[in-house]
């Protein structure tokens, strides 16, 4: 999986989740959370391609005073 894409997701968690982030370097903690990575495709226009990684890492680096890096 393309670790741009999972840093981005693991971004808008940490985002989302209303907790103030700390300047630091993070894992993905995938390990025992039922942890998946979804997604749909659609199929020539007349249907949808399901697919599901149940196996992925990544890491991301955020710094509060420069969030758009």
């Amino acid at each position: 999986m393309n670790s741009h894409f999972m840093s981005a997701v693991a971004l808008g968690v940490a985002l989302f989740a209303g907790v103030p982030a700390e300047a630091a370097d993070y894992t993905i903690d995938s390990k025992g959370q039922h942890a998946s990575v979804n997604f749909r495709v659609k199929h020539l226009g007349f249907s949808w391609l399901v697919g599901r990684f149940d196996t992925f890492n990544g890491t991301f680096s955020f710094d509060d005073a420069k969030p758009e890096i």
